[in-house]
């Protein structure tokens, strides 16, 4: 037996909807956005190349509008220093550096948080156990260093974590970052160091020692509160935060010279921000709206410091 369809576009809602029933999470493909989405994560995971067919027939369309589609995705590919490479008789491919490659996908993992655990258990990214196996380690090492972190930077650096897991169980390696020789004295290389030994053990996989850099660079670009860090961040940020503060006093008449709580509040978030720019870590700020609304003039004089 075989099933015939008639009208694409109303069994695509069918389909669609009959997974939404079931609460399971399914693509709906008659949105570009999604199909986009899926394509880039569908080439991010494949281990070779793939065929324009083969995603023409998961995605219910036809070639001109996967044509489309694909404009888009190297357009946000090229952002991230990747590029899609055609193979005649092959297929099609993503070439680029393994971080960029985990960027990427982490961010589409971001952007779709609350589906993340059925969505890409189907495209086989990463499992549920594992993730909240290794938020628990995360927050044991975390506490024993007496870090506090937020709830969304520490799903970022478990998802990181897990990413990391299976493209190392594949055998896609992190080359050398290129990362300041003193991160072998920092804070955040030593918490690394701990969290790795304990998911190590766990998984039975090995960590070489470039993918122990990716996770001291996801805690290098995560803002962690606790005395040491701020101890260790004020030594490489007080002169940008002086010169920013004597800046506002000039411009604004704003004086926060005595206003510790300021400037270790500063500290601690300028810290992270240089090393995201640097590592060309991408975060969304849920709060951007809200801010340019209401602090305008805050805003703007931060864009003319900075």
């Amino acid at each position: 037996y075989k099933l015939e369809i008639i009208n694409a576009e109303q069994f695509l809602k069918f389909y669609c909807q009959s997974f939404d029933k079931d609460k399971e999470i399914s693509n709906d493909f008659t949105d570009q956005d999604n199909r986009v989405n899926y394509i880039i994560k569908r080439f991010l995971l494949a281990k070779g190349y793939i065929k324009m067919e083969d995603l023409e027939n998961e995605m219910f369309v036809s070639k001109s509008t996967l044509r489309n589609d694909l404009k888009i995705v190297r357009q946000i590919l090229d952002s991230y220093e990747l590029n899609i490479i055609n193979r005649p008789y092959y297929g099609t491919k993503i070439e680029g550096d393994e971080y960029m490659k985990r960027m990427c996908l982490s961010n589409l993992l971001l952007d779709n948080s609350t589906n993340m655990f059925t969505e890409y258990n189907k495209l086989q990214s990463y499992d549920k156990d594992l993730f909240n196996k290794i938020k628990d380690i995360a927050i044991k090492k975390l506490k024993d260093y007496q870090i506090e972190i937020s709830d969304v930077s520490l799903d970022s650096l478990a998802k990181h974590i897990a990413i990391a897991c299976k493209r190392i169980k594949e055998g896609f390696i992190i080359g050398s970052l290129n990362i300041h020789s003193n991160i072998e004295c920092t804070f955040e290389k030593n918490v690394a160091k701990e969290i790795v030994k304990e998911v190590e053990s766990y998984t039975n996989l090995k960590f070489p020692e470039t993918e122990i850099d990716y996770i001291t660079v996801q805690l290098l670009c995560t803002k962690l509160l606790s005395e040491k860090a701020y101890t260790e961040y004020s030594g490489e940020i007080s002169k940008i935060v002086d010169d920013i503060i004597e800046q506002l006093r000039e411009k604004f008449h704003w004086d926060f010279r005595n206003n510790f709580e300021f400037i270790q509040g500063l500290t601690l978030h300028l810290r992270p921000a240089v090393n995201r720019i640097l590592f060309q870590f991408h975060i969304k700020n849920p709060l951007l709206d809200e801010i340019k609304l209401k602090c305008q003039i805050g805003r703007a004089s931060c864009r003319e410091r900075v």
